[in-house]
């Protein structure tokens, strides 16, 4: 029987990285900057441990400090073996495992050594500094405490959070100090007495304190945090403590030997600590598989039995007078025992996730017709590590790495790229509420209608910081996602500050999209001028200005006005933001932008007016894109006249539906011509109640609804079905063109080599009748409910691995990545040939000073 569950193998090649956090400053300015390269060599430590064993010993009471005067050269050489380590392990944390890109074994890899180095390390700063044995023995049970509870705490949270002050990295240094002091002062430096509050301390004794306590307060961190996370995850307490039960139970039962034997471990001390060491490397690394494998706990380990056995023996010596062996031989045989319990482990576990992770990371796509947006044809696609890595055209022989290479068969169906939604609000705190539809769920709606990535926004309040604001979303999306991910910045307000937090989104974090809103009144809206710098300022910066067109004053006083003549409900939504102040706006944002000259992108073109003010400022040259919606594409405004209350706000969002049922059509003509560019949703959902805060005043219903999941289906039912879009139309306006706008093409938006295997498997045929009843979403009304739609998404596939098929969902939360994106995309293709040429035709007209006329 292998060491990963059947439940750990189909979790195991979804794992991609866990997410620390390692608040260190030691770790941000020291150690950080010199991490280069990736490397492997905690051996060191042992050297280290070897060393210093063979020079010192344990200084216990009545002893007096080793006189290393001719031979303090072993502390400095200790202490340089640690530091390589350090170095090596936060080469390893820089370039893997804190920037989640590392793999299963990479992570076990890098905390299974952190795990040995724990009692290594308090071996070799114990010898140098002259502590006891039963100090030593005791700094390494407090050093395991806190290592144990911080990886029990990751299971719950999915965060390994390192201390500012009292992380390994901070602890492995203060080793790496007290070695060097040793070996500039010698051992029987630690032995001078110090007196705090009137009480005399030797320093090792303080130092042992310190420790103590250091350790007590990350221990009690880590159990608040697990318990609070388990709570939340419904995972009552007493299951969360009980899986503690391994690492419990090995503590109570050394304790228990302790007692019963002690001159046993001073006669075999470092022998002792070692022994502890494997087996507590053992039961870390069980705990650390289980998490990646998101199994169950084990209550027990068989190493545990070897411990069980060991006590038993020398209680019965003690006790008894009967043992089956000596204590001598049997802390000998329990430190075989455990050592090859650990290699063993190490060795099987590299085999098997080798062998899990290997091939099932590879998939083909057989039989299909791959579709791009500018060719079809038949040909099999080779998928490895999420990554396109071969395709067969219809009628090559090819030759497979493997026999045993997952196949999934795509005849009769299209073999496109993953669908780009460029305009969601998942989680969105909104009109004194939260959209209903978090970054789990709605990545888990959006991946059973074919998207496999989203651009979210970042919508700071007014006065707070982009970076502040940026770094809020990050941290909701990251733990939640099940595909990757971007986001857009909202641009709330204009200062200095503002600008400086822009460069650095741009430059550090990978934004190349600012949005501004002409609405939404004392809220969110910026008015012209400062539209004007924020537009100068992603020209500069080489990024796209993104604009939620309405005018904000028109649309304030026509609520007023509403509201004034009795006008309550939904209708008055629509009535107090008429199409002409979208169209106003439209063209005031493209005049602004024209000025500027830098691109810039209309979101959620809801009418025919703004749309024809999209086509003409085409026309005419200006660099401009328009983005429908799937709800204007799908639906109209006449719901928000519906009777029944609960209908009409559903139908509620901003800029509004337009009642005129020729709009839908109207807007598709213009995506399958290229005037209008993608599809988003704008996918922002409130729930019956939430939307029922407006009951008596309609400014008051949350604006939103669905879309994401839905939006595929839509445009190929509205577009294809009805003969406006081609299938190449059709990854044009979902996918491809969005890809290219915000700069993340090819690697997504294409189904050629080298691009991200997000792949779905299109049924031209498949038809459905959309229902809130049936749809993934958490919201209670889809605005498409009893549409039946022809052509749905059979078969997701994100990042090489299949997550939806045959209406079944198999996604991993929190698996999804953030994908950064460049400045200065196709967008800006000629910007600077534009200005050059406007700056020539900007001449000073030469002419004699002005003369005043003479009396």
């Amino acid at each position: 029987m292998g060491y990963i569950t059947e439940k750990g193998r189909k979790n195991l090649p979804t794992y991609t990285g866990g997410n620390t956090i390692d608040k260190s400053l030691l770790y941000k300015y020291i150690v950080s900057p010199s991490c280069n390269v990736t490397a492997t060599g905690f051996v060191c430590n042992f050297i280290a441990l070897f060393l210093m064993s063979s020079y010192m010993r344990p200084v216990n009471d009545g002893q007096e400090p080793v006189d290393d005067s001719s031979f303090r050269w072993v502390h400095f050489i200790s202490a340089f073996f640690i530091f390589f380590y350090v170095m090596m392990d936060n080469i390893d944390g820089k370039q893997a495992r804190r920037t989640k890109t590392s793999s299963p074994l990479g992570e076990l890899f890098d905390h299974g050594c952190d795990s040995f180095t724990v009692g290594l390390a308090t071996s070799v700063v114990g010898l140098s500094v002259g502590l006891s044995f039963w100090e030593i023995l005791f700094t390494f049970i407090l050093s395991t405490i806190p290592f144990y509870l911080a990886h029990w705490e990751e299971y719950f949270t999915h965060q390994l959070i390192l201390g500012m002050f009292n992380g390994p990295t901070e602890a492995e240094f203060i080793v790496i100090l007290f070695c060097c002091i040793s070996g500039v002062f010698g051992q029987q430096f630690w032995f001078q007495h110090v007196t705090i509050a009137e009480n005399t301390f030797q320093l090792k004794e303080l130092m042992f304190y310190v420790m103590c306590l250091s350790s007590l307060i990350t221990s009690f961190q880590s159990i608040y945090s697990g318990c609070k996370k388990a709570i939340d995850m419904k995972i009552s307490l007493i299951t969360a403590f009980s899986q503690l039960l391994p690492f419990t139970s090995f503590l109570y039962l050394e304790f228990l030997w302790i007692i019963v034997s002690p001159q046993l471990f001073l006669d075999y001390p470092i022998l002792h600590i070692l022994t502890l060491t494997f087996i507590f490397s053992y039961l870390s690394c069980r705990c650390i598989v289980q998490r990646i494998c998101s199994e169950d706990f084990r209550l027990f380990y068989k190493p545990l039995i070897f411990l069980v056995f060991s006590v038993a023996n020398s209680i019965g010596l003690k006790y008894f007078g009967f043992g089956l062996m000596e204590e001598k031989f049997a802390l000998f045989s329990l430190f075989t025992v455990s050592l090859v319990f650990i290699s063993h482990f190490v060795v099987k576990i590299i085999g098997e996730m080798c062998n899990e992770c290997l091939y099932l990371l590879l998939l083909l796509i057989k039989n299909g017709l791959v579709t791009n947006e500018d060719r079809q044809f038949k040909a099999d696609v080779l998928v490895q590590d999420g990554k396109v890595v071969d395709i067969f055209p219809e009628g090559s022989n090819y030759k497979l790495p493997s026999n045993d290479i997952p196949v999934v068969d795509a005849t009769d169906k299209l073999v496109i790229p993953g669908g780009i939604d460029p305009h969601t609000h998942l989680q969105l705190p909104f009109m004194g509420t939260v959209a209903v539809d978090d970054f789990d769920i709605g990545t888990q709606a959006s991946i059973s209608g074919g998207t496999t990535f989203i651009i979210d926004f970042v919508i700071p309040a007014k006065g707070q910081s982009l970076l502040e604001a940026y770094h809020q979303w990050r941290k909701w999306a990251d733990e939640k996602v099940n595909h990757d991910y971007s986001l857009h910045v909202a641009v709330t307000w204009w200062s200095e500050q503002v600008a400086k937090e822009m460069e650095i989104l741009v430059k550090d974090y990978g934004v190349n999209s600012f949005k501004v809103f002409m609405a939404y009144k004392n809220s969110f809206m910026v008015t012209d001028e400062e539209m004007y710098h924020i537009f100068q300022k992603c020209k500069e910066l080489g990024v796209l200005a993104q604009v939620h067109a309405e005018n904000g004053d028109l649309v304030h006083e026509g609520q007023k006005k509403m509201l004034k003549m009795g006008i309550t409900g939904p209708e008055g939504h629509e009535m107090a933001r008429p199409e002409e102040c979208e169209a106003e706006a439209t063209l005031r944002a493209i005049t602004i932008a024209n000025r500027v000259n830098t691109p810039v992108y209309i979101v959620h073109v809801m009418s025919k007016s703004a749309a024809h003010v999209i086509v003409n400022a085409r026309k005419e040259g200006k660099r401009v894109f328009g983005e429908p919606i799937a709800a204007g594409l799908g639906v109209d405004g006449s719901h928000m006249f519906n009777c029944d209350w609960r209908h009409a706000a559903a139908f509620v969002m901003g800029p509004p539906l337009r009642p005129d049922p020729t709009t839908k059509d109207v807007l598709m003509d213009l995506l399958a011509s290229g005037d209008l560019h993608c599809v988003g949703t704008d996918n922002c959902t409130f729930c019956e109640g939430q939307k029922a805060m407006g009951k008596d005043d309609f400014t008051k219903i949350p604006n939103g609804v669905n879309g994401i999941e839905d939006r595929m289906a839509i445009v190929w039912d509205k577009g294809v079905n009805s003969g406006k879009l081609t299938a190449c139309d059709f990854v044009r306006v979902t996918s491809s063109t969005a890809a290219k706008i915000f700069n993340v093409y090819p690697r997504k938006g294409r189904i050629e080599i080298g691009a991200d295997a997000d792949i779905v498997l299109w049924d031209p045929k498949a038809t459905k009748t959309i229902s809130a009843k049936t749809h993934h979403q958490a919201v209670d009304f889809n605005i498409f409910e009893g549409m039946k739609v022809t052509g749905l998404a059979q078969t997701t596939i994100v990042a090489g691995k299949v997550v939806w098929n045959n209406d079944k969902l198999s996604t991993v939360k929190g698996s999804g990545k953030f994908v950064p994106r460049p400045p200065f995309g196709m967008v800006f293709d000629g910007i600077d040939t534009r200005d050059k040429v406007r700056n020539e035709l900007l001449r000073k007209v030469e002419r004699a000073p002005y003369q005043p006329p003479k009396n």
